[in-house]
């Protein structure tokens, strides 16, 4: 570093201050709002979802989701702070307490018949999911 250098005067530090602070605070903003926005197209998403009988086109099944995002925010902010504090330990609470929210938030309404729908749907089976299951190595069983 040169001799020469002279430190910032106190106007160029503020400036420097006020430019960090305005970077963190857009951060933080976009950061809330993309986690907002992930919530509200769950919602949307799962409100949209239905599921069809192929043979006569019945709705079969409704699905809902009612997150909050408030709750959620505050489930994922506590859980953050009680995981590293207990060195991991609470961990598996972490999990389980956020896995809740998200099972008690989501529902699914079934319309009619569900095993005339399970035994129209057995009929329609083709092999390629199956073989290529198998292909990849991936194990699923029911």
């Amino acid at each position: 570093m040169s001799e020469n250098a002279e430190p910032l005067t106190e106007g160029a530090q503020s400036q420097t201050a006020s430019v960090l602070a305005a970077l963190i605070g857009q951060h933080c903003h976009l950061s809330l709002g993309n986690f907002i926005y992930r919530i509200f197209a769950r919602n949307m998403l799962l409100r949209a979802t239905i599921l069809n009988n192929s043979n006569n086109k019945e709705i079969s099944a409704n699905f809902d989701s009612k997150l909050n995002p408030a709750t959620y925010l505050w489930i994922t902010i506590s859980n953050a702070i009680v995981v590293p504090i207990t060195l991991g330990l609470m961990s598996p609470w972490a999990q389980i307490r956020f896995y809740k929210y998200l099972s008690h938030s989501t529902k699914i309404e079934i319309i009619g018949d569900l095993n005339l729908f399970l035994d129209t749907e057995k009929k329609n089976l083709s092999s390629l999911g199956e073989e290529y299951a198998e292909m990849e190595g991936i194990e699923v069983n029911i």
